[in-house]
C-alpha cells in the first residue's frame, strides 16, 4: 500500500469510548500518524493473514489427499496379498462347509 496513492472510498464504523481509548493507545504504541492509518494497516494485515492461511490450508488439504490416496493404495495391496495367502474374503474352506453341514 502506497501512501501516495489517492483514496476514493471511505469506511466508517463505530466504537465505544473504551474501544476508542484502546485504539488510540495502540496507535501511539505503533507509532502511526493517525487512527485512520492504524486502522487501515490493521485491516490489511488481517486480510493478508486470512489470505495466506487459506493458501496454507489448501496446501495442507492437497497433501492430506495425496497421503490418503497412498494409504488407500497400500490397503488395496495388503488386501490383495492377504487374499492370495488366505483365499478370497467370504469363501469357506471345505472343512468349514463340512462342519456347518454336520452341525
Amino acid at each position: 500500500m502506497s501512501l501516495l496513492r489517492g483514496r476514493a472510498r471511505t469506511l466508517t464504523f463505530r466504537v465505544s469510548a473504551e474501544e476508542y481509548d484502546l485504539l488510540a493507545k495502540a496507535c501511539v504504541t505503533a507509532g502511526t500518524r493517525s487512527l485512520s492509518e492504524f486502522a487501515r494497516s490493521a485491516i490489511f494485515d488481517k486480510v493478508e493473514a486470512l489470505s495466506s492461511r487459506s493458501l496454507v490450508l489448501n496446501r495442507d488439504l492437497n497433501t492430506l489427499a495425496s497421503q490418503l490416496g497412498g494409504l488407500d493404495e497400500a490397503l488395496r495391496e495388503a488386501r490383495s496379498r492377504i487374499s492370495l495367502l488366505l483365499g478370497p474374503v467370504g469363501a469357506e474352506t471345505d472343512s468349514e462347509k463340512t462342519k456347518s453341514m454336520g452341525a
